[in-house]
């Protein structure tokens, strides 16, 4: 059985218009996108992922894309692998099933293209996310001396206990 690549308009599939959902893929057609199912190896997911191709192979040539894309193509290969033929490469696994996975791969080619054209912005969000991370790591450390502090108090409570006992 051979992995061949197919266009979206071909195939009926519970994600093929996931693509339309976001604003910078919005304006392509289902002929623009190949998808291809892969096996993803080995990982967790059990004997499903193992069996079936759940894993996605996403190609898009950058040629269908909007000039203002086109045009940071240097830019948008830092962030996705990008071939001589010009396609956009994606590949996606982290799902237990092919329709997560095809939804992840658009997310992540779309996200690719907003940081390439409003570079900026993407200050802000990276700042806002060092924010919330140092605020995890508070929490965490937080819980840590909480769950330090209750085994102390516990090592205490038991050492007094064979200190107040009277032998006759």
């Amino acid at each position: 059985m051979k992995n061949k690549f197919f266009n979206l308009n071909q195939v009926e599939h519970r994600a093929t218009k996931e693509y339309k959902n976001y604003n910078h893929l919005s304006h392509l057609r289902g002929r623009d996108i190949k998808i291809k199912a892969i096996n993803p190896g080995s990982k967790p997911g059990g004997q499903n992922v193992n069996k079936n191709k759940t894993a996605v192979d996403m190609r898009i040539n950058i040629a269908h894309l909007s000039p203002e894309i086109q045009e940071k193509q240097n830019e948008l290969n830092a962030l996705v692998k990008i071939n001589e033929d010009g396609n956009i490469i994606i590949k996606a696994k982290e799902y237990k099933n092919k329709p997560q996975n095809e939804k992840a791969a658009f997310k992540r080619l779309n996200n690719a293209i907003e940081k390439v054209l409003n570079p900026n912005q993407n200050q802000s969000s990276e700042e806002e996310k060092e924010r919330k991370r140092e605020k995890i790591k508070r929490k965490q450390a937080h819980a840590k001396n909480r769950r330090e502090e209750g085994k102390r108090q516990q090592g205490t409570k038991k050492r007094e206990r064979g200190q107040n006992r009277v032998y006759l």
